[in-house]
């Protein structure tokens, strides 16, 4: 929510993948994950959950879905908010160069980030997309890139699969809702 905030999104939809094609197949199924992720925001304002991907089937490409949403949206900016590590691997994405052609991407980075480990196309999207702030992204439907700096928190998905499977708590890393769902449907009781 705060790099949402940051950026000046109204609304933040959640996306689950389908099958995600830079990572193993995924323990949970697509409906176990989608349902994990309405749990997780119930009752939150300003997320929402889209189930495009898990209605599409197959591969999950981030610049396929951004087609569609752009169809629907007109007009207005659109964002894609990825973390700085996946923006470093942003050049292996499927036709990434056409990203922006339907979204503004928000590079979510932690304090000390750095990018001096871009690769030559990334640091040259970033020199010409760049843009200084929010503001820049209220004016036009797509086409820049904006870094925002986030809190570093040590929680991350495969962190919780982890631990879970070494049968630790997740308790305060996960709503309670997603924790019973977890404990319902006997998900990630061993590593991968």
């Amino acid at each position: 929510m705060e790099c949402a905030a940051a950026a000046g999104c109204t609304e933040t939809r959640l996306i689950p993948a389908y099958l995600p094609p830079h990572r193993p197949p995924p323990v949970a199924t697509p409906g176990q994950r989608l349902r994990m992720v309405e749990l997780a925001v119930r009752g939150e304002a300003g997320l929402r959950v889209d189930a495009v991907e898990v209605r599409r089937n197959g591969t999950s490409y981030s610049v396929d879905t951004l087609a569609g949403l752009r169809g629907s949206a007109g007009s207005d900016p659109l964002c894609l908010i990825i973390g700085h590590d996946a923006f470093l691997e942003l050049h292996t994405w499927r036709a990434w160069d056409r990203l922006l052609d339907y979204a503004h991407l928000v590079v979510a980075s932690r304090p000390g980030a750095e990018s001096d480990e871009m690769v030559p196309a990334l640091r040259e999207l970033e020199r010409r997309h760049g843009a200084a702030d929010a503001a820049a992204l209220r004016a036009g439907p797509a086409g820049c890139v904006l870094r925002v700096t986030i809190p570093a928190l040590d929680i991350s998905s495969s962190r919780i699969r982890r631990m879970i499977g070494a049968g630790r708590s997740v308790r305060y890393l996960v709503p309670d809702a997603v924790m019973q769902f977890i404990h319902e449907e006997a998900l990630y009781r061993t590593s991968r």
